[in-house]
């Protein structure tokens, strides 16, 4: 969805102030996407009718192309293109007009002109400092093509020229943070061109200086000058100065209405004259957006109606925009208010109703309309839902483009009426019909939480990612290629699961990138237990998921007795800090068990009465929608009782309560090499050991305890081996 924050349409390049995103600096790590929360996962295919289950979320222009999909009207063709294009941006330093002014204005030399042109305007009003979009592409354009022009017509850079270039960066730099002047008069004896171009740029440097009563005067006696080569723009930007001044206000949202007004009548009298057809396309854009700011009201009616048109206009594109831009403006009850008086305002409904997910106003609406896409609204709204609405979305066909939606949300509602049968069966229909993949993980997500029994479970956990974001450490993005956990598969095995169950999952999963997750969970789970049969069964699958483990892997396995086997895998740990009894979910940890990760995912936490650790729950994850209609309030509890027997519940609690009391992996490691280091002081890997303790102790997970571990490492280091290499690299504890 579109966010509610102010937000301004920048219609032709046209004016209104641009709230410019700002990304932190921090890491954008890989993160596996398993139902896509604002666009869908293939737009094109989701335009043409194959909506899948819809999000509130999404975007505003996906809901638009929704709504006509679930009313019969699924765009294809050019029609589709248009909607989903969305108009170029023509602000910023990276557009091309921009970079070929300046090459050109510089390979022509001119002595003392600034380099950095500032895009943007400052202004102050009283307490209010705003800033907004001055200079767009277009302006660079017409610079570089009339400079390449005028040099062309002197036959070089001559003193007329270099009059033209001085005046033109008088305009650029219009409205700089330092005192700038309006452009001199031409010198006497100059070319009438040049007095020409000077009204034009004496025009130009009050608009972008913010003086826009005095460009719209300049303009409109440009528009007067018929011997003038901006003749036919004079009127056009006249206007354009009053459109400036109606939008560039303190209160970037309150509109200057008197200009705006002026703006309009102007643009009427651009569009009635013959003579200036040239700009009559400019015109119309200008003036829609005039109209817009002026009376968003009837500007959403119009665009609505221009959008629900069996073909889209040519200024479809902008339309969408202005469909999404007004949207902002309004509250889901002044649409519906609107929509009462003015069926025109019908999308608009829909669209806002179904973000907001206003179940009362979609039941009202669809008992009114019996369409389908009142109907999807009503299901996806709905918590529990009265027979006609149940059975309306029973008789959706197949072949309607509502028909996933419909099957999913009728699911949801059975599940929880607690009619889990009749739910499961049709979800099991819905997962082998062609649905878009994050329909299908939704599919599978809540068809997860129904299972009756452990392999049900397994069945559904694994999913594809519809997308991976981020990217590694090389700057790579990833693309998704196999099956991984989601967040909901991997709380349930964390909290609810014993060893013997995510041993057995491992067993089970022939998906490399799943047995390689649940075979370093259920192994090191294991290990640290000293569940020495399951460590045993498992060995194997583990050297095969991480070779590098191999000979570590095969010491544990040949060790002679309970405390040298102990010794074998804390020596294995110690060398591999991704090991972890914990089941990640989605892309998992960036590096690979042996290799230290960079933000300090090393041996692992436990839980804390200070913090909500990772593997009990994501809990930004909470708002997501699609997560609230398949796992609601108690699912984990309910699940967890129907795939687990009462001692398996009984045991998977008293081994997070062991794993707890054991503490992080740092203190684990520290604890088990000093207990060696007591019993066997002769092991020649022991000064490595306790380096490695200290390391863990500063790059792992710790808590409360942590610290005196570390001590006691490092003091047992530096008393016991005084003069080894390993004491030398290890100069603090932590």
């Amino acid at each position: 969805m579109r966010s509610r924050a102010a937000v301004l349409v920048l219609a032709f390049g046209v004016l209104a102030a641009a709230v410019l995103p700002a990304r932190s600096c921090g890491p954008d790590l890989p993160e596996a996407i398993f139902v896509a929360p604002r666009v869908p996962d293939d737009p094109r295919a989701f335009g043409s009718g194959q909506i899948g289950i819809p999000l509130p979320t999404y975007y505003q222009r996906y809901l638009y192309l929704a709504y006509r999909a679930l009313s019969g009207q699924a765009l294809a063709g050019n029609d589709l293109d248009a909607a989903l294009a969305v108009p170029a941006s023509s602000y910023g330093e990276d557009q091309p007009w921009y970079t070929r002014w300046r090459s050109v204005r510089d390979s022509l030399g001119l002595a003392g002109h600034r380099d950095y042109v500032s895009l943007a305007c400052a202004r102050q009003r009283g307490d209010v400092f705003y800033f907004y979009p001055n200079y767009y592409d277009d302006a660079f354009r017409a610079a570089t093509q009339t400079l390449l022009d005028r040099v062309k017509r002197q036959g070089g850079v001559d003193a007329s020229v270099r009059d033209w270039m001085e005046a033109q960066d008088a305009v650029f730099y219009a409205c700089a943070y330092e005192s700038s002047s309006v452009p001199t008069a031409v010198p006497s004896g100059s070319p009438d061109w040049l007095a020409k171009d000077r009204a034009y740029q004496v025009a130009s440097w009050d608009f972008y200086s913010g003086r826009f009563d005095e460009a719209n005067t300049a303009f409109g006696a440009i528009g007067q000058d018929r011997a003038s080569p901006w003749h036919d723009w004079g009127a056009y930007l006249a206007a354009r100065a009053m459109v400036r001044k109606g939008t560039v206000t303190p209160d970037l949202r309150v509109p200057n209405r008197e200009a705006l007004a002026q703006a309009e009548k102007q643009l009427e009298a651009v569009l009635a004259d013959p003579s200036l057809a040239d700009r009559h396309g400019s015109a119309r854009r200008l003036l829609s957006f005039a109209r817009l700011r002026l009376d968003p009201a009837k500007r959403l009616a119009e665009v609505c109606q221009a959008l629900v048109q069996p073909h889209l206009s040519a200024d479809a594109s902008q339309q969408v925009f202005d469909l999404t831009a007004l949207l902002d403006r309004f509250e889901p009850a002044q649409v519906d208010s609107l929509a009462k008086t003015n069926r025109d305002d019908e999308l608009a409904d829909w669209i806002l109703t179904f973000q907001s997910t206003n179940y009362t106003h979609a039941l009202e609406r669809w008992r009114a309309t019996k369409s389908v896409s009142w109907l999807v609204a009503a299901l996806s709204s709905a918590s529990n839902a009265p027979a006609d609405l149940m059975n309306a979305a029973a008789k959706v066909p197949a072949s309607d483009p509502g028909y996933a939606a419909a099957q999913f949300h009728r699911a949801r509602l059975l599940a929880a009426a607690g009619k889990d049968e009749e739910a499961r069966h049709l979800l099991d229909e819905l997962a082998r019909a062609k649905v878009p993949p994050s329909a299908l993980n939704l599919t599978s997500a809540l068809r997860m939480r129904l299972a009756r029994n452990f392999d049900e479970f397994l069945a559904n956990a694994g999913r594809v990612p519809t997308q991976i974001t981020g990217y590694d450490f090389n700057g790579n993005t990833l693309t998704p290629s196999g099956v991984l956990l989601d967040h909901d598969a991997g709380y349930l095995l964390n909290r609810w699961a014993p060893t013997s169950s995510i041993a057995r999952a491992a067993s089970a999963k022939s998906d490399s990138a799943l047995r390689y997750t649940l075979s370093i969970a259920a192994w090191t789970r294991a290990a640290v237990l000293d569940d020495d049969a399951t460590v045993s069964r498992l060995s194997a699958s583990l050297a095969e998921q991480a070779p590098a483990l191999v000979p570590y892997v095969r010491a544990v396995t040949e060790a002679k007795d309970a405390d040298s086997r102990r010794f074998e895998t804390t020596w294995l740990l110690l060398h591999a800090p991704g090991m972890s009894p914990w089941v990640r979910w989605g892309v998992g940890r960036t590096a690979a068990p042996p290799g230290r990760d960079i933000f300090r995912d090393n041996w692992w936490p436990v839980e804390s009465a200070h913090q909500r650790a990772w593997f009990l729950g994501d809990m930004d994850s909470k708002g997501d929608v699609g997560e609230a209609w398949t796992n609601p309030q108690g699912w984990d509890g309910k699940l967890a009782r129907a795939i687990f027997s009462p001692e398996e519940q009984k045991r998977a609690e008293a081994e997070r309560a062991a794993l707890t009391e054991a503490g992080p992996g740092a203190n684990y490691v520290c604890a088990q090499t000093l207990a060696w280091a007591e019993s066997h002081p002769a092991d020649p890997r022991l000064p490595e050991a306790l380096h490695l303790c200290v390391q863990a102790t500063r790059f792992g997970y710790t808590d409360d305890r942590t610290t005196d571990w570390s001590r006691k490492a490092f003091t047992f280091l530096h008393r016991r081996f005084p003069g080894n290499p390993w004491t030398s690299k290890t100069k603090y504890w932590y």
